[in-house]
Order: C-alpha cells, then sequence, then structure tokens
C-alpha cells in the first residue's frame, strides 16, 4: 500500500507522519521543524531550510531538524532512499561573508537522540551552501547516521559535537564527500570538530574531506578537547588536519587531550598535519594533542608538518611520499612506522633543512626503513634533518638512502645534530669515495644476502664500462637499489634471481629429467619383465620369441616435476614443471643372446617459479637419441646404453618491472649398466635389480638482457652426476583364452645420487671482468622411486600404461606413459 498527495495539501501530526514515514508509505517534508507536509515522490524526506528561531543563544538558533530531550528518528525501520537537508543561505566562499552561521541542517540538545538512515543524504547544495550542519550540545546527546552516500556543502562543520558531556556522533557511510564553503580559509572550524569531551566515530569506504586551509583551521578539529575517530578505505584530504585551534587559559586544562586518529588504507592529502599550542592567536591552550595517522598502504602528503609545544603526531604508513617540510618545536614528530619514506621537492644548497627540530623537540624515523629524495640529480648538498641542541633525533641508515647508486653517490654527513647529504656523480668521485659508493650500493643491495656482490660493487668501480656494456644490468640494480618501496633484503631476493634467472626455472634439472625419462624407457625395453613368462597363448607374440626380435614401438610420456626450496646461492628455487614426449624407437634382430635398438626422442615443456621475489617462466624443447642393448641368460640379464639429448629453453623473468629474457642450451650425455635377476614363481616374476648411470650435464655460456640491452653473462659449470638404483620389480602375467597376455607390474626402488648434484656457475656482467662464482642444487642427494603399469598383448600389438612417482627431500615427480609397440 502506498499513499500519496499533493504538496501541503494536507497537514499531519507529527505523530501520524512519524508512523507513515516509519512504514515507508510517504515522503516527507519537513518546515521549520513543526509544520509536516507529504510530497509526491514516495520515500524521500526532504527538509526544507530552517526558518524557526529556537533562542539557543550563542549554541543554536536556526534549524531544520530540532531535537530537544526527544529521540528523532528517519529511515530507522525501513531505509530512506533519500533525505535532503535545505540550506536557507547561499554559498559565499568567503570567510568575510558567513550568513550561516546561526543556522544548522540539525541540532540535537538536552539529551536528544537523532538517528538517520538512507541509502542518499544530502546536506546544503553546490549553490546553496551557507548553512551549518549537524551540532549536539548540552550532555548525553547522540547522533547517528547510516547511509550508502553522504554529500555536504556546509560553511564550516558537517558534524560539531560541542559543549556538553557524553556527547557522540556515529557516522558510518559507503561515499562520504564534504565541502567547506565559506570556511575555507577561516580559523576555528572544521568539518568533524568535538570539543568539551565529546566523541565522533566516523566510517567510510571512501571519503574526500575539502575543507580549511587556515592554520587554526582544518578538516578535523578540536577548540578544546575530545575523540575523534576516523576509519576510510580511501581517504582524501583538500585542507589542514588541526590540532592547534583553541584559546584554554590558565592552566586547568593541563589533563585534558585533543586524540584524532585517522585510520586509512591509502591516504591523499594536501595540507598541513598541525597540532599543539603556538601560544598565541587562536592556538594558545594547555591540552595535549595526540594526532596519529595510520595508513596501511600508501599516503601520499603535499603540505607541511608543524609540532608546537604539548603536541604529538605519529604517522605510520608502508610508503609515504612528502613534498613539504615539518617543524618540531617542542612537540614529538614519530615516523618510524614509516617503512619506505620520499622526499620530493627538496632544493640542493637550501638555507634551510627540510625536518627542523628545535626547543626541545624530538623526531623519531625508521632507520632501517628506506628514505628517497626524488630531486636527488643535482650534484650537492641537501639539508634533510637539522637538531638544536636541546633537541633529540635519530637517523637513517646510510645503505637504506635510496637514489640511483649506479650514477651518482650520495654521502651521508651526520654529526647527531644534523643529516645531510652530500651527492657527487661517480666519475668525480676519489678512490676512497669510491670504495665507499662500492660497500655502499652492496649494502643496499642485500650485504651478506646478496649473491653476486662483485659484480653489483662492479658498476660502481667500473661504471663507464658498465653503461656501455651493460646497460640492461645498470638501469635494473639502479631501479632495485634505487626503490624507497623494498628493503635492502628485499633487493637481495630480486638481484639473486636475476643473476640466477635460469635455476630459477630449473634449466639444469630440466635436463636431467629429460634424460632419465628416456633411459628409463629403453632399459625397460630390455628387462626380463618385458618378456612372456608362459608359453604363447593364442596369437600372442613377445619380444624374445624366436624369429621375432625385431620391433618398432612408440612411447607418449607426460610428465610433472615440483620442486620446493632447492638450495640456490643466496636463497632457494622453487618451480613447478610440466612437459609432454614421444619415444619412438626400433629393437634390432637377436644375435644369440644379445639384443639392441635405438630410440629418438622429442618434447616440449615448460616450467614456472613458484614464489620468490620475480616469476620466471622456461619454455623448452627437447630430443636426443639412445643406443641400447642387452645381454640375456634364462635368468639373469645385463642391459647398457648410451645416449644424448639437448635441451633448448627460452626464460623469460619479470623482475622488479623488467623482462629479462635468456636462451641457455642444455647437452646431457648419459652412460648407464643395470643388472637384473629373474626369480619366477608360476606367473609371477620377482626381480631385483642393480645399476650405475653417468650423466654429464653441460650447459653453455649464455647471456640475459633486458628489453634489448644487454644485462648478465652466466657460464655454468659441467655437472659429472652417478645416480646407483637399487630396486625389485615385480610382474605377474595372465593369458586369457582369446589370446590377450595381461601383465600389470609393480616397480620400486631407491636412488642414490652423487657426484656434482650441488654444482656452480660464474656470473659476470659484458665488458668487465668482476664476476661471482654462484653455488645451486640441480637435485636431491636420494629419491624413492615407485612404479605401476599394466600391458596388453595380442598378436604382433602390445599396449601398455604406467605411472611413476619420484620423492626426495625437495623435488617430486609425477610421470604418465602410454607404450605401442609393433613386433615382427
Amino acid at each position: 500500500m502506498s499513499m500519496s498527495m499533493s504538496v501541503r495539501q494536507k497537514k499531519l501530526t507529527k505523530k501520524v507522519l512519524c508512523s507513515l514515514l516509519a512504514a515507508g508509505m510517504i515522503n516527507v517534508c519537513i518546515s521549520g521543524g513543526d509544520v509536516w507536509a507529504a510530497e509526491s515522490e514516495p520515500n524521500i524526506v526532504n527538509i526544507a531550510s530552517p526558518s524557526t528561531d529556537h533562542n539557543g543563544g550563542s549554541e543554536y538558533r536556526y534549524a531544520g531538524v530540532f531535537v530537544y530531550g526527544e529521540t528523532k528518528e528517519y529511515g530507522k525501520t525501513n531505509v530512506v532512499d533519500k533525505i535532503v537537508f535545505n540550506s536557507a543561505n547561499p554559498t559565499t566562499n568567503s570567510s568575510s561573508s558567513t550568513p550561516g552561521t546561526a543556522y544548522n541542517a540539525a541540532v540535537v540538545t538536552a539529551g536528544g537522540t537523532l538517528d538517520l538512515n538512507a541509502k542518499e543524504i544530502y546536506v546544503g547544495s553546490e549553490a546553496q551552501g551557507g548553512d551549518r550542519g549537524f551540532r549536539l550540545t548540552g550532555d548525553n546527546n547522540t547522533l547517528n547516521i547510516t547511509a550508502d552516500k553522504i554529500v555536504s556543502y556546509t560553511g564550516d562543520e558537517f558534524v560539531h559535537v560541542r559543549k556538553g558531556a557524553a556527547n557522540v556522533a556515529n557516522i558510518t557511510v559507503g561515499d562520504f564527500y564534504a565541502k567547506t564553503t565559506w570556511g575555507k580559509d577561516d580559523y576555528g572550524v572544521s568539518i568533524l570538530q568535538v570539543n568539551e569531551g565529546g566523541t565522533i566515530n566516523f566510517n567510510a569506504d571512501k571519503a574526500v574531506f575539502d575543507g580549511s586551509t587556515n592554520v587554526a583551521g582544518g578538516v578535523f578539529g578540536s577548540g578544546s578537547w575530545g575523540t575523534l575517530n576516523i576509519t576510510a578505505n580511501e581517504l582524501s584530504i583538500d585542507g589542514n588536519i588541526c590540532g592547534t585551534y583553541g584559546t584554554l587559559t590558565g592552566s586547568q586544562h593541563a589533563d585534558t587531550a585533543f586524540d584524532l586518529h585517522i585510520t586509512a588504507g591509502n591516504l591523499v592529502m594536501a595540507g598541513d598535519i598541525n597540532a599543539g599550542s603556538m601560544g598565541d592567536g587562536y592556538s594558545k591552550h594547555d591540552r595535549t594533542t595526540n594526532i596519529a595517522v595510520n595508513v596501511t598502504d600508501t599516503a601520499e602528503l603535499t603540505g607541511d608538518i608543524n609540532v608546537y609545544e604539548r603536541g604529538n603526531i605519529a604517522i605510520s604508513s608502508d610508503t609515504m611520499n612528502w613534498e613539504g617540510s615539518a617543524t618540531v618545536n617542542k612537540g614529538t614528530l614519530d615516523i618510524s612506522k614509516v617503512n619506505n619514506l620520499t622526499l620530493t621537492g627538496v632544493i640542493v644548497d637550501a638555507d634551510e633543512a627540510v625536518l627542523k627540530v628545535t626547543n626541545g623537540g624530538t623526531l623519531a624515523v625508521n632507520e632501517n626503513g628506506k628514505l628517497g629524495i626524488n630531486d636527488l640529480k643535482t650534484a650537492g648538498t641537501y639539508k634533510i634533518v637539522s637538531v638544536d641542541e636541546s633537541s633529540t633525533a635519530n637517523f637513517w641508515k646510510d645503505e637504506n638512502l635510496a637514489y640511483d647508486r649506479t650514477s651518482m653517490f650520495a654521502e651521508v654527513k651526520q654529526n647527531n645534530r644534523d643529516y645531510d647529504v652530500v651527492y657527487k656523480e661517480l666519475q668525480d668521485l676519489s678512490a676512497d669515495e669510491k670504495e665507499a659508493a662500492k660497500e655502499q650500493i652492496v649494502a643496499a643491495a642485500g650485504g651478506a644476502s646478496l649473491a653476486a656482490t662483485s659484480v653489483i660493487g662492479s658498476i660502481v668501480t667500473d661504471s663507464g664500462a658498465v653503461a656501455k656494456s651493460a646497460p640492461g644490468a645498470k638501469a635494473f640494480v639502479a631501479a632495485v637499489t634505487g626503490s624507497a618501496d623494498i628493503t635492502s633484503a628485499q633487493a637481495a631476493a630480486h638481484i639473486n634471481a636475476a643473476v640466477q634467472m635460469g635455476e630459477t626455472s630449473g634449466t639444469s634439472a630440466n635436463a636431467v629429467s629429460v634424460a632419465s625419462n628416456v633411459t628409463g624407457t629403453v632399459t625397460g625395453r630390455m628387462s626380463l619383465n618385458a618378456a612372456p613368462i608362459a608359453e604363447v597363448g593364442g596369437k600372442g607374440r613377445s619380444l624374445y620369441e624366436d624369429k621375432s626380435g625385431a620391433g618398432i614401438w612408440a612411447q607418449y610420456v607426460h610428465g610433472k616435476d615440483k620442486v620446493r626450496d632447492m638450495a640456490m646461492a643466496g636463497g632457494s628455487a622453487s618451480y613447478d614443471s610440466k612437459y609432454n614426449g614421444f619415444v619412438l624407437g626400433t629393437d634390432f634382430a637377436k644375435i644369440g643372446k644379445f639384443q639392441s635398438g635405438i630410440a629418438f626422442t622429442y618434447g616440449s615443456g615448460d616450467t614456472t617459479s613458484v614464489g620468490g621475489a620475480a616469476y620466471s617462466r622456461n619454455d623448452f624443447d627437447f630430443w636426443g637419441v639412445s643406443l641400447y642393448g642387452s645381454m640375456r641368460n634364462s635368468d639373469t640379464n645385463l642391459i647398457a646404453d648410451i645416449g644424448y639429448s639437448r635441451s633448448d629453453s627460452d626464460v623469460e623473468q619479470n623482475n622488479f618491472g623488467s623482462l629479462l629474457t635468456a636462451n641457455p642450451k642444455t647437452d646431457t650425455i648419459t652412460l648407464g649398466i643395470k643388472g637384473e635377476k629373474l626369480y619366477q614363481y608360476d606367473n609371477l616374476q620377482v626381480m631385483p635389480y642393480v645399476g650405475l648411470r653417468y650423466l654429464s650435464v653441460d650447459t653453455g655460456s649464455y647471456s640475459s638482457d633486458i628489453g634489448g640491452l644487454a644485462a648478465f653473462n652466466y657460464a655454468p659449470e659441467r655437472q659429472n652426476i652417478w645416480l646407483l638404483p637399487v630396486g625389485v620389480s615385480l610382474t605377474y602375467e595372465n593369458i586369457t583364452d582369446n589370446g590377450w597376455k595381461i601383465r600389470p607390474n609393480v616397480d620400486l626402488s631407491y636412488m642414490w645420487a652423487m657426484g656434482d648434484t650441488d654444482s656452480s656457475m660464474t656470473v659476470g656482467l659484458p665488458g668487465t671482468t668482476a664476476a661471482d662464482r654462484l653455488g645451486y642444487t640441480i637435485m636431491d642427494k636420494g629419491s624413492f622411486i615407485g612404479k605401476v603399469g599394466l600391458e596388453a598383448e595380442k598378436g604382433h600389438m602390445t599396449y601398455g600404461v604406467s605411472y611413476s612417482y619420484q620423492k626426495g627431500s625437495d623435488a617430486k615427480s609425477n610421470k604418465w606413459f602410454v607404450d605401442l609397440k609393433y613386433s615382427f
């Protein structure tokens, strides 16, 4: 049911209208707070501009909604679509023309409560925004506002909690916008203001405050004391944060405090942050001012920070980009929880420091955090901090200064009083300064955590040659070591990944895995468990039957390897690899007890890194050839093979905004021998075996580039690896009436790996002699292997499927095989 009537066609009592409004049946026009009439459009509360004088003296006069010792609710039972508070006075945008100081959207007093619950709330408008917002005055008043969207144009305040005790305003909103009109450059004004112990709790998803830029005004503030809590995922401020305003005489307020807590996901602010008593004018008081700004992600600040007597400002942020200066005069500025601070607009050879601490002030910075100076481009002295003798401060560590260390050298000059940065070009350095610059870039790149200290140091000591022959490496290292967004330990992780990019994606390990697939296949061809147990049944035919020694066979291999935390210089490598390949072979005719064959393999795969500072991907192709043979007696067998394979890799690594590319190629030569002993129990074969295999894995020297610019050179050592598998195989054969031979098989083994399972490579830069030898692990020193399979043979054809699982300390492998054989 709905009810509609023309505007002012019928007057209603407040009691009746409240009932209809709660039921969501009508739209309401409130005129002067006394006469209410229905609108034609449903579910909108349209509150007329204030016109009734409630005679509140200096505290209040005119109000669109006046709540005196009672509770008024709009949309609490059923959410209203829209509430509009109309302004009586036009926008002036001038502090000398303030017609709406006696006019409020709503006044709550004498222990009253006002509840607003709407999808949208509008206070004033861009053209008609000269009134004030919501005012709580007296004791025990409450304001609750809940909305999806709020848009406010007021002369100064949106919510002002004034004189009295236990006043609380709670604001919960999705999208919030508030603009100060005539109070934009006025003193003593704030969009949200608390006084005499009042509290405002403001929560928003996205909030924009456009307020006063006066030194004694702002978007948030207090003229006395109270608590103001601001929480927003995205917070934008155009105006000051005011903790200076107040004229509290005497010393009776020394135990009071204005506590402002701001919590934001991201903060963008153009304005000053001011706290404490300036000692004159509109800032003379004895309260304590505590301003805490906690930004989870990034704070973008354009403006100054000023801390005066009994003022405390604490800012925490993962990243803070700041264009401005700070004056700490008797108060405290704590930025010790800013992990990455970047100063912009810093002038070379300026008269004053960016941060000045005087008259017993205190400055606390994050000495383990990064300090970036965006304008650190011109040689000279940059004054960052000055501290007089009565004040205290700590400073950033030298290696945590963020700038382009590949082109310039910034030397910190500090004596516990001042923190200056002297900037010089590398070609202008003395021998001692160049050595200091080398030590500094290595420290910024991770110090002891860095794998390639000589290479990184040479970017400074051989700067001219590096700029010409390895511009890609220079640009990459400049970005990593000069960033204010990461720690030196994180910088080491990025550089370590770059100088070992092939091994972060398992270049050598893939070659070993591919070669092992082929050798496992060809030795399986010659195994005793490939022979029949019983005589030929039906039309069955076997590899070792008389006059049928030759055969053609093919095998499809699908493999997945998983490596976690395989040791690597300066860290570890984790990656997942998958590949598909085909092995095509032919068995030659038997000559007495000797049987031989040849096999060719081809396939491709890809490997992707898991975790780590950089993302690496290796797309590889492989091919190879193997010769194999066996000398077989009735219950013993000796198998041997020799093979060669080549893996061609295209490696890409996304690393700190750079794309490194390289094309390593790996040649593998393998020789193996395997001895088998057969025990037969009717149709069951039990076959223990032992083997020995040699692998020569040789990845040739290769290089990487970044965007076509030369980066790093890599020269891996050849690895000589010995494998010793010991295991047992069980095969059961069943011959069906229609001639099928069905052979399930289970194989269990343990394989020791010896020799160069840990290898190394030499990494350097083109055009320089500096190099580092980096160690890394190719494979586990031992692993368990289990395999299950099923083979079916009839006539000239044999079909098979099998699955293999291998598990070591850091690596595991899953392989699926599909076999097809034609026997002559």
